[in-house]
């Protein structure tokens, strides 16, 4: 019953997920983490100082990201077609992802560059037999690059850009180009200001090191329980894919690669920031977690094993809150 409210076709389900997630900023609101660094990107540097100014300003930033975020990966899987039937599910589990992930709700970089990166995703896929294929690229670039000066491990993406448009169309080597340019130019056009202006450029490197903020992973049953949570459910999911894609037709075993591609991604960066700083930022697990995730729960046949495992879920949750 829990899982079904879920479904593309019931609006009850998203007007509750758009009030679940303010709720579950509110112990933000009151006691504010920043995963700050010695060194920022220039967007982040940006943010950093505006967060300096008001103690608010930084959980308010993160929800309204977060609920960017939130929107734009409901509408891009079920708009592309990446699960086999539309549903709110993914939205659901990164939400819930999230929070009990191993920074919590705390602001990151990560956290502001990721709507640009599902943004990104979005406009990459639509080259399939598109005349406009370089537009789309060259926008995918831009904001692959818009995301980097957030965090500079996103342009790592430009990985998933080129693995998607070589299973989704002939590939031809301006279509190689076309995104790198398009991801440079923000960063070229960002260092350039700076040095108009006199301000030191990025340390690409060191902008990548962030500080420890207490979140419920330092608590080491919490850490296990939600550890061996996630790596279920990417299990499950995985095993969901492989076998979906057998099933589905040539565009949509391209979608579902594409989809793949960029998730792998993603959780390398994520384990990037658990080599370099011990944790990662929640935002890199959670969102490539809930797409391969959502096949599996859309696969279970039976209601109640899909409500077992989102009441499980929500336990986590309550005890990320109530230890955070």
């Amino acid at each position: 019953m829990l899982l079904r409210s879920f479904r593309h076709d019931r609006p009850a389900g998203f007007l509750l997920l758009l009030v679940l997630v303010p709720l579950l900023w509110i112990p933000e609101f009151r006691d504010p983490g920043v995963l700050s660094g010695e060194v920022d990107m220039p967007l982040q540097a940006l943010l950093s100082w505006l967060f300096g100014q008001r103690e608010w300003v930084a959980p308010a930033a993160g929800l309204l990201a977060t609920l960017w975020t939130f929107y734009l990966l409901d509408r891009t899987v079920n708009e592309r077609e990446f699960h086999e039937r539309p549903s709110r599910i993914a939205a659901l589990l990164f939400v819930l992802l999230l929070v009990m992930g191993p920074s919590g709700t705390h602001v990151g970089p990560a956290t502001f560059g990721m709507p640009f990166a599902l943004m990104a995703m979005a406009r990459v896929v639509q080259v399939s037999g598109d005349s406009k294929a370089l537009a789309a690229l060259f926008d995918a670039g831009t904001l692959i690059g818009i995301a980097a000066l957030f965090h500079l491990p996103f342009a790592l993406l430009l990985v998933s850009t080129w693995a998607t448009v070589s299973v989704l169309r002939p590939f031809a080597w301006r279509e190689f180009v076309v995104p790198l340019i398009g991801c440079f130019l923000p960063l070229l056009l960002t260092g350039a200001l700076l040095h108009l202006l006199g301000m030191p450029q990025a340390d690409l490197v060191r902008s990548v090191l962030r500080d420890h903020v207490p979140s419920a992973w330092d608590e080491p049953r919490f850490a296990r329980l939600a550890s061996f949570g996630m790596v279920a459910l990417g299990v499950a999911g995985g095993l969901a894919y492989a076998s979906s894609y057998g099933g589905r037709v040539v565009r949509g075993k391209g979608l579902m690669a594409a989809l793949l591609a960029h998730v792998v991604i993603l959780v390398l960066m994520a384990l990037l920031g658990f080599l370099v700083n011990g944790y990662c930022q929640s935002v890199l697990i959670a969102v490539p977690l809930a797409l391969i995730a959502t096949y599996a729960l859309l696969a279970i046949r039976r209601n109640w094993v899909g409500d077992v495992v989102l009441l499980l879920l929500l336990a986590l949750v309550v005890w990320a809150l109530r230890s955070g």
